[in-house]
């Protein structure tokens, strides 16, 4: 009789650790999906651009096509590595980050504009400070509705890297 309860409690106890180490592993999996830093650049790329006429430009300018997937990551912390754009940022308290150096970038006709992101970081940037690549992560917000603004936007963005 003995013998038959010792394997009986054994069992019980399997079962409860199982249901601890299934449950760690669900809780440490939603923990480690928030807390994952995207990689912009990647997400970026997976969005659709189509010629759309724009009356107030005059002009046809590419719209993105965001889709749901895309949409999910709007408002999680994302990061980019790229190259701070040689712009006068005088009394703005923005940057131009692209993905490419100045020679290749979206505004010299070489990329496209999954390429570049507004970036508004918590402190001040220049282009002289930054004529290297450096890594930069921030909320992400996205914009298919105002020219005057990137497609791609960082907000309470900081540098994680400057020594690229």
């Amino acid at each position: 009789m003995r013998k038959y309860q010792h394997i009986r409690f054994t069992k019980f106890l399997q079962r409860i650790a199982f249901t601890f180490i299934f449950a760690e592993g669900i809780i440490g999996g939603l923990l480690a999906q928030t807390n994952t830093t995207i990689e912009g650049w990647k997400l970026f790329k997976n969005v659709k651009f189509t010629p759309k006429y724009i009356e107030e430009f005059g002009g046809e300018v590419l719209h993105p096509f965001f889709t749901d997937d895309i949409k999910a990551y709007e408002g999680r912390k994302v990061r980019l590595k790229g190259y701070v754009m040689p712009f006068d940022y005088t009394g703005k308290d923005m940057i131009v980050l692209s993905r490419f150096p100045y020679d290749q970038c979206f505004f010299c006709g070489m990329a496209g504009p999954e390429t570049v992101a507004e970036v508004y970081p918590t402190e001040k940037i220049t282009y002289e400070e930054y004529r290297k690549p450096i890594i930069m992560e921030g909320v992400l917000e996205l914009n298919d509705h105002d020219i005057q603004y990137m497609n791609f936007i960082l907000r309470e963005a900081y540098i994680v890297d400057a020594s690229q």
